[in-house]
C-alpha cells in the first residue's frame, strides 16, 4: 500500500501549497 502513502503525501503537499498561496494573497481589510 505504498501508493496510498504517496497519495497522502501529495495531497498534503497540495493543501500546504494552497494554504501558503491563500495567506500570501490575503487582502487587507
Amino acid at each position: 500500500m505504498r501508493r496510498v502513502s504517496v497519495f497522502i503525501a501529495v495531497a498534503f503537499a497540495a493543501i500546504f501549497i494552497a494554504s501558503i498561496n491563500t495567506i500570501a494573497e490575503e487582502p487587507e481589510y
